[in-house]
């Protein structure tokens, strides 16, 4: 039986489980309703970037409640360790939104490599051979034996099984040196094609009365919600009148996507000298069967991120030209296909599209 003094000691504590336990699970549905309410709203449709995105499940982190929303300093250190997945003008598709306590996730192409199930070990994973036991029994026979000849004739064998020894261990520390280079390779070319997120950051947690249309605004100066899909939001710097902003096909890299907004195409574009303000539409090359036949797809239309080598041959036939380049270890392959509307630019690591660029003539 607890005496009345420790009662008085236990009970507190007691009662403030038993608060935080109800309040948890108040929460708990309210988050899940939250989660729900944003999956409809935004998972499976279509956005453009409007900032290079890191390869990696870190993402970018934005803080709403803050002046400055963009977390500058980690986003340059996440640009610097790892490629890019999505650049300026891309189109992604949002997979994933979820609610997390103080953050809302909201993942776009995959939403970053570097998640459960994702290998991103690049070590190089080499031991030294300890010593053989026939190594072992000449060095005793050495030390145990006083007549020089016998010493020399021992001493030889011990230097050649020694040898054989160092050999075996340099061919194993290469073929070990190569594994990792392969894997580094590999887990570079999935950072590049596995996507990105922005984490939303929130004092607390995440408001119980959150929107859809809250979550926009939060992400409006780095995405760009085309109005075809999401309707007109209001949102300040998006969507001008009439501007056509379907992001009904994937963005190049570099250059905007088929439907994306004027000032999407505008900000992917910035800095080209190429780029004419709109003024030249982007290629379609749809072609009307005779009598007014129906549409036939445009195979820049098709391109995307993570897409075979091979595909892309069926895509856009022989390549004009190809090289092989060396970026920090990363072998990349690139091809150039020449179309009368538009020169296509492929860059492929182990044989998986990694970024694209569409230049219209």
């Amino acid at each position: 039986m607890i005496g009345g003094r420790r009662w008085a000691e236990i009970f507190p504590v007691a009662a403030c489980v038993m608060v935080c336990a109800a309040a948890a699970a108040v929460a708990a549905p309210v988050a899940r309703a939250q989660e729900s309410a944003l999956q409809a709203a935004f998972e499976g449709k279509q956005v453009v970037v409007l900032i290079d995105m890191p390869g990696t499940q870190q993402g970018v982190d934005v803080y709403p409640d803050r002046p400055n929303a963009l977390d500058a300093n980690n986003y340059g250190k996440r640009m610097k360790s790892f490629p890019v997945a999505l650049r300026v003008g891309d189109s992604a598709m949002i997979t994933k939104v979820k609610v997390n306590g103080k953050r809302i996730e909201f993942q776009l192409g995959g939403g970053g490599f570097g998640t459960a199930g994702d290998s991103t070990d690049t070590a190089v994973h080499f031991t030294p051979a300890d010593k053989s036991s026939r190594e072992k029994d000449l060095e005793n026979q050495i030390s145990n034996t006083d007549d020089p000849d016998q010493k020399r004739y021992l001493q030889r064998q011990l230097d050649d099984v020694r040898r054989q020894r160092e050999r075996d261990d340099r061919r194993n520390q290469q073929i070990a040196q190569d594994d990792a280079a392969r894997r580094q390779q590999q887990v570079t070319a999935n950072r590049m094609t596995g996507g990105s997120r922005f984490n939303l950051n929130y004092n607390g947690k995440v408001p119980d009365n959150i929107s859809p249309h809250d979550v926009m605004l939060a992400l409006s100066k780095w995405v760009d919600f085309p109005v075809a899909t999401f309707g007109d939001q209001h949102i300040p710097n998006q969507n001008p009148p009439g501007a056509q902003n379907a992001a009904s096909g994937p963005g190049a890299g570099g250059a905007a996507g088929a439907g994306n907004s004027a000032a999407t195409i505008a900000a992917a574009n910035a800095g080209n000298p190429a780029y004419d303000g709109g003024a030249a539409q982007a290629p379609t090359g749809a072609a009307s069967a005779s009598g007014g036949g129906a549409a036939v797809a445009d195979p820049l239309h098709s391109l995307q991120k993570g897409m075979k080598l091979e595909d892309v041959h069926k895509l856009f036939g022989a390549p004009a030209t190809q090289n092989d380049s060396d970026h920090d270890g990363i072998q990349v392959h690139t091809e150039v296909f020449e179309r009368t509307d538009a020169t296509v630019t492929c860059s492929f690591v182990n044989g998986v599209l990694v970024t694209y660029n569409i230049a219209v003539h």
